[in-house]
């Protein structure tokens, strides 16, 4: 049973895919044009504006990372992920060790925060971290050290298992909630390979696939917080208190605390 199971190895064996916070509006509200350069101190390399969706999309590469910023009538939104080359090697595909990149993305963030005036209803801090496992079994029995009120036996297949634990916000105050919804699982990727001749295109399995413990996280506050409670003196604090609550998850699994 999962609550025998040994204690989960240390946060730093994941690896995130990719990070993001939104931040939901109240009213419509455009994208400033100086935001990129104010978080990243550069210029982005490519700028799209789709009028007929009202949205405005800034992408460039920041320490490594491709950093896009999404902003429409509802939300406005940043992205922290790669361009992953699994042909190169299947690590590309992460940011890199999930405790360095989480404190780098809210660090970036908390910067842009300090300087939002728009009334926001919703601040959400969202990603994927993972971690790889030599089989299918493996990787049910290290899902078995995070979900400790589950019983998961490790010749199982096909397991989703998502909850949501809502806690108090220290940083909020008034009993508002926060989310903490997080979706746990064990994935498998293949690596293919493309020929072109005259009969076609060929594709082929390279490799054995490779196995990965997944979580998908978002954390968030209860939609019914009030907008004159998510003033812009607190939103740096939040996203770290989001930031806490995660690397809490990420150690000790899924918990009531």
């Amino acid at each position: 049973m999962s609550a025998q199971a040994p204690q989960p190895p240390a946060p730093d064996v994941w690896k995130a895919a990719y990070l993001r916070v939104i931040a939901f509006t109240e009213t419509p509200y455009s994208i400033r044009h100086n935001w990129w350069q104010d978080v990243t101190g550069s210029e982005p390399t490519d700028v799209s504006d789709k009028r007929s969706q009202r949205e405005r999309v800034e992408v460039g590469e920041v320490e490594g990372a491709r950093l896009s910023l999404t902003c429409d009538l509802a939300r406005i939104t940043w992205t922290a992920d790669v361009k992953a080359d699994l042909e190169v090697a299947p690590e590309s595909r992460f940011l890199g060790s999930y405790i360095d990149r989480q404190d780098w993305f809210v660090g970036l963030m908390k910067k842009w925060l300090a300087s939002v005036d728009a009334p926001l209803t919703r601040l959400a801090f969202a990603g994927r971290l993972e971690q790889p496992a030599e089989t299918r079994e493996a990787g049910y029995d290290r899902l078995n050290q995070y979900l400790r009120h589950v019983e998961l036996f490790r010749d199982s297949s096909d397991f989703l298992y998502r909850i949501n634990r809502p806690t108090a916000s220290t940083t909020l105050g008034n009993g508002i909630a926060i989310n903490r919804l997080t979706s746990w699982a064990v994935a498998f990727l293949t690596r293919l390979s493309a020929s072109l001749d005259a009969s076609g295109l060929t594709l082929g399995q390279t490799d054995e696939p490779l196995f990965s413990v997944i979580v998908d996280f978002d954390i968030n506050n209860s939609p019914l917080t009030k907008p004159d409670v998510l003033v812009s003196d607190k939103l740096a604090d939040l996203i770290q208190e989001y930031s806490n609550m995660m690397k809490q998850i990420a150690t000790l699994g899924d918990t009531n605390t």
